[in-house]
């Protein structure tokens, strides 16, 4: 998709071979054949001719194929901030191109810069601070400087994080008696730094802000990785599976139990006594076959659970112990649902056996063969342990339901405790309503 942007042409006639059109034409043809390295210095040369969107987005596309994210994310942002009829058109393959750059990155807010601020990050040349006053950076320990109009450059160092906004806090410059006054300070920029990039309409300044620079915690949007979510899907089957494979385990045991109570017999696969052992021996051999089946399962989707997790993207999240704890929680509890119903299944299964064995139950108690006592015992030991599963699992579900919302941190008494606050602000992002951030 993103070669196919390169195949279009500059407007005008240039007829040159030092014309940007020229230039991007032979950088398209290196890119076709695969050659990345060769066909940047076009798209690089055609930009330098002709500084506008269309060629800053060329030159984007080619930087990210040859691994200069940095470069990327600014000539990118760059075009799709000014914009113009071919990158309109083109809008949705860039901003798809932006945002899987931006994976990869971490943000720096600098708040309380007026407009037309000069930021300078890691050495490299100072560029307008965006209408959104976020800029990008490669994580790590990252020398920020702030020049602003009227003022003496400001430089600090932050730690950038993966996936996270660090903030860069900074006093406007007062104006002079003879000047107009300056405008107000620009609203603090809030952004949720997710995967996909989009941005969010901006929040009031929280109570407190660090001069030196501070993090927002977003690991609470970024926690649910798909890989968290196929986890926490395959650790509750594989639960769910051992659950199984131990109520069938309890239930051949029971079986095998009722078989030599009924006076029957398995001589190399011969088996004699009352009418019922042949059904009894199969009913045996049936919970056998699904007790080892269900075992296997839960060891496969065990290990696929432990490797979804494992592959998860890495968040320093506050709260994230209580997510890890509320979803070992749940896992339990649907575990206990399955062994709930696994049991009430077994429990009709020593029904049906206990009237093909011909017995009896009535308020005088159980009559027939030496086997009836037997079966109406195991039939009331599953429905007493379906009915503790069903109750566990209840409780141990919304136990690790109640955590995983206590995990997100946006409670009462954390805001009590660090005067957070919470805005929420029309989307400007496809059709969602309304986005609500926490500042922490």
């Amino acid at each position: 998709m993103v070669a196919a942007l390169l195949v279009g042409a500059l407007p005008g006639a240039a007829a040159e071979a030092e014309s940007p059109e020229a230039l991007i034409r032979q950088g398209n043809d290196l890119r076709r054949r695969g050659d990345n390295a060769r066909a940047y210095g076009y798209f690089e040369r055609a930009y330098e001719l002709t500084k506008i969107p269309r060629t800053a987005a060329q030159l984007g596309l080619a930087s990210q194929a040859v691994g200069k994210v940095v470069q990327a994310e600014e000539l990118l942002s760059l075009a799709l901030a000014k914009g113009d009829p071919w990158v309109d058109s083109n809008r949705a393959t860039l901003e798809a191109s932006l945002r899987k750059i931006r994976e990869d990155m971490g943000g720096i807010a600098v708040v309380g810069a007026p407009p037309g601020t000069k930021v300078e990050i890691a050495d490299r040349p100072a560029r307008s601070l965006p209408a959104d006053g976020v800029v990008w950076s490669r994580p790590g320990n990252v020398v920020v400087v702030v020049d602003m109009p009227g003022g003496k450059p400001v430089e600090k160092t932050v730690v950038v994080a993966l996936g996270r906004l660090a903030e860069v806090v900074v006093e406007a410059p007062a104006p002079s008696k003879q000047e107009p006054k300056a405008e107000p300070e620009p609203p603090r920029p809030s952004q949720s730094l997710s995967p996909s990039g989009e941005t969010s309409p901006a929040l009031p300044p929280p109570r407190s802000a660090s001069p030196n620079g501070e993090h927002r915690d977003v690991g609470q949007a970024r926690y649910w990785s798909w890989q968290r979510t196929a986890g926490l899907v395959t650790g509750s089957l594989a639960a769910g599976s051992l659950a199984a494979g131990v109520a069938y385990s309890v239930a051949r045991s029971d079986i095998t139990q009722d078989f030599n109570d009924g006076k029957c017999t398995n001589a190399g696969g011969s088996i004699d006594g009352p009418a019922f052992c042949w059904s009894f021996h199969d009913d045996s051999a049936y919970a056998r076959d699904v007790a080892i089946t269900t075992f296997a399962g839960a060891a496969l989707l065990g290990t696929a659970s432990v490797l979804s997790f494992a592959l998860a993207p890495d968040t320093s999240a506050r709260g994230g112990a209580a997510r890890g704890a509320g979803i070992g929680l749940i896992v339990t509890g649907v575990g206990a649902l399955s062994m709930g119903l696994v049991f009430q299944i077994l429990r009709s299964d020593h029904v049906d056996r206990f009237n093909r064995a011909g017995c009896t139950s009535s308020t005088e108690g159980v009559a027939g063969a030496g086997v009836c006592h037997s079966i109406h015992d195991h039939s009331q030991s599953a429905s007493n342990l379906a009915l503790a599963g069903y109750a566990g699992g209840a409780l141990l579900g919304g136990a690790g339901t109640l955590l995983l919302v206590l995990g997100g941190g946006d409670g009462a008494s954390h805001h009590a405790a660090t005067g957070a606050s919470i805005g929420c602000a029309p989307s400007a992002v496809g059709d969602v309503g309304a986005v609500c951030m926490g500042r922490f």
